[in-house]
């Protein structure tokens, strides 16, 4: 925590921290944040909830207190790691100062614990608008494809650009027993959004890829086919 907030604080306007879990914040955490003036949400995320509903609860945070002074939101993992932290800065601001892009896609180094890794990509810093159309979807992999689908109906459609490097994320460098229950409980989570909409292509090739992560080949190329 410490290390994002030093890294971050000279950069952005406001910290907001959203707080998953049901338990209340310990004293050491909430002290680390008050030094660097973070305002927190409380937005537990449990076997009902949904990651989008933890990301959203921060916009809905920056809307409810003022949405005039903030035009980006850029959000950051607990397990996420700059390259070159300085140099990357700078090119997080100047990107700040596009003014015909509507987000950033950044991509991630997904490490592993053996040392391998893959790549993935997701939009984490893209601008807000009055009408609350810029929020997130989905239990797990939280995603704007619906948001950005609706602007483009609105008739708007502004550019998504790629970030400048690659973040380092280390949530799969994680011990056996860490990972298993991280899977399981991912799973699970996958498993409801598709019984929620069963043709939504996004949830199966995301459960396709837990099937990746855990090594269980079969039933990754059976979600990919459906």
């Amino acid at each position: 925590l410490y290390r994002h907030l030093d890294t971050v604080f000279s950069l952005v306007d406001r910290i907001i921290i959203v707080w998953t879990s049901n338990e209340k914040i310990p004293s050491d955490i909430q002290e680390i944040g008050d030094l660097f003036e973070v305002e927190w949400v409380h937005s537990p995320f449990d076997e009902n909830a949904s990651l989008a509903e933890c990301r959203n609860a921060a916009i809905d945070h920056i809307h409810e207190t003022g949405l005039n002074s903030t035009r980006w939101l850029y959000t950051l993992d607990p397990d996420e790691y700059y390259p070159a932290h300085h140099v990357n800065l700078i090119s997080v601001r100047r990107m700040a100062e596009a003014t015909d892009s509507l987000g950033w896609m950044f991509q991630f180094k997904n490490h592993r614990q053996d040392g391998s890794y893959n790549l993935s990509e997701t939009v984490r810093m893209f601008k807000l608008d009055a009408e609350r159309i810029m929020r997130y979807e989905g239990r797990v992999h939280e995603r704007l494809e619906s948001a950005m689908r609706q602007i483009g109906r609105n008739g708007l459609h502004p550019a998504v650009r790629y970030a400048p490097f690659i973040m380092d994320h280390f949530g799969l460098a994680k011990t056996d027993e860490q990972m298993q229950k991280k899977l399981e409980r991912y799973g699970k989570l996958l498993a409801a959004a598709i019984m929620d909409d069963p043709t939504d292509c996004g949830h199966w090739s995301s459960l396709a890829l837990q099937f990746a992560n855990d090594g269980e080949m079969d039933k990754f190329d059976k979600a990919m086919d459906i």
